[in-house]
């Protein structure tokens, strides 16, 4: 995965531990392409709606993955001024607004043959990278999906 050592780099500058603080516009940035490349990790794994015992432990693996990493970029986003947040969010609301259709579509189509199929837990985690750039933003996700919000440790 070559993807990991660059998120990880980009967790530690932006968290402190490396030559500076982030700007709200680097950050912002950083939680689009997440998205984007979580979308598109995901949407590659459900093209073609493999069989569900074929995909599980890969798609629950893939979705812990992005969460950890959007719920870090949500504590450096947390301790930021309100305006700074705003601009975050504004980016972050832009990257997402433009995101690839055809990821969206691949994973909106998983959903809902392993909906059919029964495989609730599946649909689910599959709905979850349509929206997991909110587990950078605590306030939202404290107030629309708390269940998930205590499971990244937020109360």
């Amino acid at each position: 995965m070559k993807t990991i050592p660059f998120i990880i780099i980009s967790i530690l500058i932006f968290s402190g531990c490396g030559n500076g603080s982030v700007s709200p516009e680097s950050l912002g940035q950083q939680i689009g392409q997440t998205y984007h490349t979580a979308m598109h990790e995901a949407a590659l794994l459900l093209k073609g709606i493999p069989p569900a015992d074929q995909v599980r432990d890969q798609l629950l693996a893939l979705k812990t993955k992005y969460v950890r990493i959007m719920a870090a970029y949500g504590q450096i986003r947390q301790k930021m001024h309100p305006e700074d947040k705003d601009t975050v969010d504004s980016i972050t609301f832009d990257a997402v607004a433009h995101y690839n259709k055809d990821d969206g579509d691949t994973i909106r189509i998983a959903m809902e043959a392993y909906g059919k199929l029964g495989e609730n837990e599946l649909a689910v985690a599959a709905s979850h990278f349509l929206i997991i750039n909110q587990y950078a933003n605590f306030d939202v996700l404290l107030k629309y999906h708390p269940q998930e919000a205590a499971q990244v440790g937020l109360q």
